[in-house]
């Protein structure tokens, strides 16, 4: 899949997600050992969601990550709703990656 999507101009994202919603990858490090694997470009998805659920605080994965995310998802763990510090005016905000490097 990244293959087509780098062919088509486009990357593949893989979002970790919490332990409930799979056992692929949980935290933005396993899906970063993924994405290293591929020999292709590949980014992010970071949801503050999952991030909160497995304990990963999402201020230092998104600042640790920046260069290979393409989209961020803002929600309150407990609610899935807009997280509580966030000052968007979009409770889910993705922004696209200013290049396919990053």
């Amino acid at each position: 899949m990244a293959e087509e999507a780098d062919a088509h101009g486009s990357r593949l994202l893989l979002e970790p997600q919490t332990r409930a919603s799979t056992s692929l990858w949980n935290t933005p490090d396993e899906a970063l050992a993924v994405l290293d694997s591929l020999g292709t470009p590949a980014g992010l998805v970071l949801d503050t969601h999952h991030l909160e659920a497995e304990g990963v605080e999402p201020i230092r994965a998104i600042t640790e990550h920046a260069s290979v995310t393409s989209c961020l998802q803002l929600a309150a763990h407990s609610t899935r709703g807009p997280s509580r510090s966030a000052t968007t005016g979009s409770p889910r905000c993705c922004a696209r990656a200013a290049s396919p490097g990053g």
